[in-house]
């Protein structure tokens, strides 16, 4: 693969739905803890 490849293969979306690894909920609820958490790291 070349560079040129590498770079246009970066930016493309990925295909087909995200998979979830626990039930959407608490995916949900684990990415809204996360963002809080880093939201607070960043204030300090």
């Amino acid at each position: 693969m070349s560079f040129a490849e590498a770079l246009a293969g970066a930016g493309a979306k990925p295909a087909g739905k995200r998979p979830y690894f626990l039930e959407p909920q608490a995916e949900r609820v684990l990415a809204i803890t996360m963002a809080l958490a880093q939201a607070l790291a960043s204030e300090q």
